[in-house]
């Protein structure tokens, strides 16, 4: 309402708060909680709107979102009675930076990302990506090496513990959540390789250096050495997965 410094006005009749949810409110289709509270009104794109920053989802009611989303063939012909009762974009990913499924490729190709197209040998076996995290003097690093891990994004080493607070890392990384060890600094399972791929641990990186002895290195029994190198799983190492 404009007229809300109208002292007759406000007297005169009755002004509902503005629901603080927005058009994102859960209870916008409760009746009750209707009368009580203003919420937005529908995005005036309707179907077509392409918009999913979160001020815009807060600021706006829309349809209910098609669930072929922008594969949708009645879309794509701009068949306007379907148009008008459905939305049609591809949405953010509720994990965001956090996401699990980067190597779905519908799960990729239907959902938005705050990342770059995930690198196909991401976490264990793109050997660029390894070269740029071990390198001691990122001026020496080739220019095809850093081109690739800006073109691509990587699972951060790190995941849930990783302290980067770079923006290009933030942007350019996807952290995955692991389980935490319920053991935590009294885990005795820190010589089994599938573990320590399986679950987050202090002081110990999600994604290990690949050690270059692989499954003929001798230290694979040495807690230290697992903790900065991992090696081929066999079938010995798999106390977990039995």
């Amino acid at each position: 309402c404009k007229q809300r410094n109208d002292v007759l006005h406000m007297g005169s009749f009755i002004h509902r708060n503005p629901c603080k949810s927005g058009a994102q409110c859960k209870d916008i289709d409760n009746e009750k909680h209707f009368q009580e509270y203003e919420h937005p009104s529908y995005c005036p794109s309707g179907g077509y709107c392409q918009d999913t920053s979160d001020n815009h989802e807060k600021a706006y009611r829309h349809l209910p979102l098609c669930k072929y989303f922008q594969k949708c063939l009645e879309y794509q012909k701009h068949i306007k009675t379907h148009c008008e009762k459905f939305r049609h974009c591809n949405p953010s990913c509720k994990l965001g930076n956090y996401c699990i499924n980067f190597h779905d490729k519908q799960h990729i190709e239907n959902y938005k990302h705050p990342f770059p197209s995930p690198c196909v040998f991401t976490p264990y076996h793109c050997t660029l990506h390894e070269q740029f995290t071990m390198t001691t003097n990122i001026e020496k690093i080739l220019d095809e090496v850093e081109q690739h891990c800006l073109d691509f994004a990587h699972v951060c080493r790190f995941g849930r513990n990783c302290t980067d607070k770079d923006s290009l890392h933030i942007e350019k990384s996807i952290h995955v959540l692991r389980p935490l060890c319920p053991s935590g600094n009294e885990c005795t399972k820190l010589i089994q390789e599938d573990h320590l791929n399986s679950f987050t641990h202090p002081n110990i990186r999600d994604i290990r250096f690949l050690c270059k002895y692989a499954d003929k290195c001798y230290e694979r029994r040495n807690p230290k050495h697992l903790s900065k190198f991992r090696h081929i799983i066999t079938f010995e190492d798999s106390g977990v997965v039995r």
